[in-house]
């Protein structure tokens, strides 16, 4: 093969950057914009034709017709919102000469492919694709609703053999009303699909009030299996780690797919903790037969256990996770039990195997790309740290290296390859593995491999409960593929997806990672071409229990500290977890359980390692302490609640807050100094002596003043003395704050932990709006050059009012100056809003442009120790025609010649340069008869200077006869013009005016370098459009004055002695007559990719800022930000201060064109504002200095 590279930012660009191309900008107030840049290609050359190469994309998919790489965004929405999204290109560019692959959408085991053309359509003038972008019907997951926005980026016209490569477009999603009688359902939080949502929806933001759901599991069990006691075991197990765990038999619900598909349904829709993985037990016949799916699309109607997963919304996004233990007797459950419990207790703690994983595949029937798959699992694995990758793409005797793999232990066995998975079949599974305690997560995703309903074992379920349960073989779990009409394209993508889910994600059950493998081929097909994302979700099953636990490296082994006994009467427990190095492990789940669920709590550690579960007061007997985190041996332990006769306990009602020494309400408030009274209730039978309180916090916000009380002795069934602990909090504490109160209560050894429970009831503020008066034009808007009076209305959230509540305002703006920036305001009930009772005076720098966001910041405080800050931004002025366009992100402006309140603003002053007209300039030598007819088009110059343009620097330009430049050298000639930044030309660019220009009648170019080297001009002139046959001159000035600019850009002068915008084009209807590109002209720049630009018109259409552009105008482009011209005197046009003699000699210098006045400083001598600086100016500056 041959390789032409376009674009290279990197040698692989992997499937983890499902949005990679895309960029997800600030949200507006109903709008978004999201930016798409292509990035990496490669055209390739296959049987005759090219065919577009790349990483992490899609393709199109229909039969005979060209195949191009799509992309997709999804995109996470309001449920009771309607949207519209709209495509903008925003630059592209042409490769020519192309004949480019025909889509074969065939299945994997067919021989001897006929090669599919459609012959009507590449002999035609149609272009493909019809639309660039598609937007899916919206979808929903475990709740949340997202729409999936596929980008096409490539036009391909087979009669010229064109491609039109789109680098960069903007997609704009648009607020568009409500949507009335939405069945929507919020779910309860789940971290299983939270991962799933960050990771496929940039713009979805996880809810942190939200408390998430314990993790939760349904087996649903076929024949006698839920009575198996190994099964138990299981069952058990998982309820020790943590899960909520449901059985069923499918003799109580029906062992149909309907019947078990509504439990599902019903128990998604229903239940109060509902199940998020559901594992069936037992095969799809037999004995212990659970039913599957069937579909019927492709004609061989594959079994699947996939439709399982799909409950709300008509999409393939799951709502839950589903996997299946194919048993079908009790010798298969013991064996599958044994395995998941070894596996997952970590049992054999022989390293080798956890750092190993062998990758396999066999190219011979399906190709490179089984390698090609392989080789990125390989890169995934290796830059995770896996220590030994073994793998083996070539030669013989595949199924002897894959059974080495398995008997010499290994943690993943991946293969890749064609129907019978090269020789490793269920009977070498069964005859010559021995692998009893290294049990594998096997991938074998080809033809037949999981076809687990065909009556004899497929190779999935033979590596799942081959063996005995003594001495199980095989895997911890398998995939594979069901019939064996699969295709190697959509395997190779659940298959690298199924890895980087585990690798990459953190997708780290079996049934996570098979879930994420099949989403991620949603993502790259979200259309479901010919319904291959349906079928191959449907065919590729899970042989597994959805939630067994994969190790991905060695398991740490981990330490945890509690106490052993603990008194009637404690309700929480301290958990610490600590590593191999004895430092605290952060997010290690720890789960207490006492008997049948009296107590069943889980939480997470801290980043010290610390746990806090709380609990309801039982009696005496063991709660089993479980902590796991992934890769870290699980640990067990007990604590054994003491079967005293002294019950020691905290009733709520005997709590009472004394706040006197802060406002005297009983509540417990920010930067208050309380004590905190209880009495203590013995309710057990004996009493207690010798005992000791103390009040304890982990709050950072919280600190206690008083040491430990000694109570003494409590009688049995009686309360103590009042007990009183002074306490004070940080004034930044706010509203709904939990204060992390415990008692520590001891008796002669004996000890109790109870909970206490405070929270701050108090005021949050919010901003709720801002109130603008008194502005020089009384327009509402802080404009620059304007004083204002600013109120600020406050929004309290709280449960409390807020009395005699005061602000003091700030900002980072230079230029904004706050006049008595404190202000006050009346008491805020809660849920209510207040208005500042005096104003904060702000006054606006008239440099300011219209249109900049002020940030601000507003610290509020009372005299009862409430702080809180508020931040918020406004912005100044509105933007109109008599201000710069711009900035674009480099910092680039565009000033025209009437934005006269701006010192920047250019005037109009033509330097001739065409010898024809008495000028200087020489030819530059080009030739165009427009509408692409050219001998020679564009000719590249050196500059006399170095010039830099968005960042760097160069020192040569091409000079375009279509009215545009490039800094550096290009072969394109682009003649079409389009939007900036856009597609068609070159990057960089500058536009003066791009349009299909001809230099017959007299057009010529020429170019012209100063003296001293202070200015370049080109000159296109007498040129005319191809359209119209309209007469253009216009001229590009470049200056030598990068040191003179913020970011060391040179900055250019547009200007236009002749302009007639008149390329309206020409479309005919059907192809009687040739199309004539019109689209008027553009004007402006991009940078050196593309990225970045600022256009002033474009098909006529002008920004607000940007005034039409005429005969005589001028257009000024620098990053230098503006100074108002109220600032400086006319005449002073070296801006001294002074208006003298100095300044005449610059006005004279000028005319004489012996130097070129710097258009920013220009205006300054054209005294008399006519657009002109000539000898009438001179005598206007010589009538002030005599004066």
């Amino acid at each position: 093969m041959s390789y032409k590279t376009l674009k290279s930012f990197g040698l692989i660009i992997m499937i983890s950057s499902l949005f990679g191309n895309f960029q997800l900008n600030e949200k507006e107030s109903s709008s978004r914009k999201i930016g798409f840049n292509l990035n990496d290609i490669q055209l390739v050359e296959k049987d005759g034709h090219v065919r577009i190469k790349s990483d992490k994309s899609g393709f199109t998919s229909e039969e005979g017709m060209p195949e191009l790489p799509t992309y997709s965004i999804t995109y996470h929405v309001d449920p009771f919102t309607d949207y519209e999204v709209e495509m903008n290109i925003i630059n592209s560019h042409f490769e020519e000469n192309i004949d480019l692959y025909p889509s074969q959408n065939q299945i994997n085991n067919v021989k001897n492919k006929s090669f599919l053309k459609n012959s009507d359509f590449y002999n035609s003038t149609n272009k493909y694709p019809l639309n660039n972008i598609e937007v899916s019907n919206r979808q929903i997951m475990r709740g949340e609703e997202f729409i999936t926005i596929t980008i096409t980026p490539f036009n391909y016209y087979p009669n010229t053999r064109t491609l039109e490569v789109i680098d960069e477009i903007e997609i704009d999603i648009i607020e568009n009303g409500i949507i009335e009688n939405n069945n929507y359902k919020q779910m309860p939080r789940s971290r299983v699909f939270e991962k799933f949502m960050t990771k496929f929806s940039p713009n979805y933001v996880m809810r942190n009030n939200e408390k998430f759901q314990p993790p939760s599991i349904l087996y649903i069990c076929g024949g006698a299996s839920s009575n198996d006691q190994t099964f138990q075991e299981l069952l058990e197990w998982r309820h020790q780690r943590g899960y909520v765990v449901y059985t069923v038999d499918v003799n109580d619900i029906g062992n149909n797919s309907d019947d078990i598909k509504d439990y599902i349904d019903n128990a998604y829709n229903n239940w109060e903790i509902p199940p998020e993985f559901v594992t069936i037990v037992g095969d799809a016949s037999g004995s212990y037969s659970v039913d599957t799916n069937y579909e019927y699309y492709s004609g061989v109607q594959g079994e699947g256990d996939w439709p399982y997963s799909l409950i709300a919304g008509n999409d393939f996004f799951p709502e839950v996770i589903i996997g299946r233990l194919s048993v079908r007797n009790p010798t298969h459950i013991g064996v599958v039990v044994n395995k998941i419990l070894n596996y997952e207790k970590a049992l054999d703690m022989d390293d080798g195997w956890y750092e190993t994983a062998s990758l396999v595949s066999d190219p011979y029937d399906s190709g490179i790309s089984t390698v090609i798959t392989n080789e990125y699992i390989q890169q995934l694995m290796d830059e995770y740290g896996t220590e030994n990758i073994q793998t083996k793409y070539n030669g013989n005797s595949y199924s002897n290296w894959i059974e080495n793999q398995f008997n010499n232990g290994t943690l993943y066995v991946n293969y890749r390859g064609y129907y019978g998975a090269s020789g490793f079949d269920p009977d070498a599974i069964m005859e010559d593995l021995y692998n009893y305690s290294k049990h594998p997560f096997a991938t074998f995703l080809t033809c037949d491999t999981g076809s687990f309903d065909s009556g004899t074992y497929c190779l999935s379920e033979t590596l799942l409960r081959s063996g005995t349960p003594n001495a199980p073989v095989g895997a911890i779990a398998a995939v594979g593929t069901a019939t064996i009409y699969t295709h190697t394209a959509f395997n190779n993508i659940i298959n690298m997806g199924i890895y980087e889910g585990i690798f990459i994600e953190e997708n780290y059950t079996a049934g996570e990672a098979v879930a994420y493998g099949k989403l991620v081929l949603n993502n790259i097909y979200p259309s479901n071409p010919s319904n291959n994302v349906n079928l191959f979700s449907y065919w590729n099953n899970l042989m597994g229990d959805a939630s067994t636990h994969l190790w991905t490296k060695r398991p740490q082994i981990i330490t945890v500290n509690h106490v052993s006994t603990i008194q009637p009467g404690s309700n929480f427990v301290n958990v610490e977890v600590l590593n191999e190095n004895g430092l605290g492990v952060n997010e290690a789940y720890v789960t207490l359980l006492k008997g049948d669920d009296e107590i069943f709590v889980s939480a997470y550690t801290n980043s010290s390692g610390i746990a806090t579960l709380e609990f309801e007061d039982t009696g005496s007997g063991e709660i089993l302490v479980t902590v796991v985190k992934q890769d870290h041996k699980p640990s067990q332990s007990t604590i054994s609640i003491s079967n005293s006769n002294v019950v020691l306990s905290l009733p709520p009602s005997e709590i009472s807050i004394l706040d006197d020494a802060g406002n005297g309400d009983g509540i417990i408030n920010a930067g208050e100094t309380f004590d905190m009274q209880f009495r203590l209730l013995n309710s057990g039978s004996s009493s207690v002596s010798s005992l000791n309180v103390n009040l304890l916090s982990n709050s950072q916000h919280v600190n206690i003043l008083s040491e430990a009380v000694n109570v003494g002795n409590l009688d049995s069934n009686s309360n103590s003395d009042l007990i009183t602990f002074s306490v004070q909090l940080n004034e930044d504490v706010l509203d709904a704050t939990d204060l992390e109160l415990h008692l520590n209560l001891n008796s002669e050894g004996n000890n109790w932990n109870i909970t206490v429970p405070a929270s701050v009831s108090g005021a949050k503020m919010d901003l709720s709006n801002i109130l603008i008066l008194e502005d020089d034009n009384l327009n509402g808007v802080l404009e620059p050059g304007e004083s204002c009076q600013v109120f600020i209305s406050l929004y309290n959230q709280g449960t409390t009012q807020i009395n005699d509540l005061s602000g003091t305002l700030s900002t980072s703006l230079p230029g904004l100056q706050i006049n008595g920036n404190s202000s006050s305001w009346n008491t805020i009930d809660p849920n209510q809003d207040g208005l500042s009772l005096n104003s904060f005076v702000i006054t606006a720098n008239s440099s300011i442009i219209n249109g900049t966001v002020a940030n601000f910041e507003i610290v509020l405080n009372n005299n009862q120790g409430f702080n809180q800050k508020v931040n918020f931004s406004v912005q100044l002025g509105t933007v109109s025609v008599t201000d710069p366009l711009g900035p674009d992100q480099h910092g680039y402006y565009i000033y025209d010649h009437f934005d006269t309140d701006y010192d920047l603003a250019p005037t109009y002053n033509w330097i001739e340069i065409d010898p024809g007209y008495g000028g200087d300039g020489f030819d530059v030598g080009l030739n165009d008869n427009g509408n692409g007819e050219y001998s020679n088009s564009i000719s590249t110059v050196p500059l006399p200077f170095p010039f830099t343009f968005y960042g760097i620097e160069y020192d040569e330009i091409t000079i375009c006869s279509n009215g545009w430049i490039t800094f550096g050298e290009t072969n394109m000639e682009s003649f079409r013009n389009y939007e900036l930044p856009g597609a068609g030309g070159p990057s960089p660019m500058v536009a003066v005016f791009w349009d299909d220009l001809k230099t017959t009648s007299g057009g010529d170019v020429f170019a012209y370098s100063s003296p001293n080297n202070d200015y370049y001009i080109i000159e296109w002139s007498d040129m005319r459009t191809f359209n119209s046959n309209s007469i253009e001159s216009f001229q590009l000035i470049l200056y030598n004055t990068s040191d003179q600019t913020p970011t060391g850009d040179g900055e250019m002068l547009m200007q236009y002695k002749e302009f007639n915008n008149t390329s309206t084009g020409s479309y005919p209807v059907g192809n009687w007559d040739a199309v004539i590109h019109g689209a008027y002209c553009s004007v402006g720049l991009e940078n050196h990719d593309g990225t970045i630009g600022i256009e002033y018109t474009f098909n006529n259409q002008y920004p607000t800022a940007a005034r039409t552009l005429n005969d005589y105008s001028a257009l000024f482009i620098t990053t230098r930000t503006p100074i108002i011209e109220s600032e400086y005197v006319l005449g002073d046009i070296n801006m001294d201060e002074l208006v003298n003699i100095l300044d005449i000699v610059l006005v004279v210098q000028h005319i004489l064109e012996e130097i070129i006045i710097d258009p920013s400083n220009l205006y300054l001598a054209d005294m008399n504002e006519d657009g002109l600086v000539n000898i009438l100016d001179i005598v206007a500056i010589v009538s002030i200095i005599l004066e």
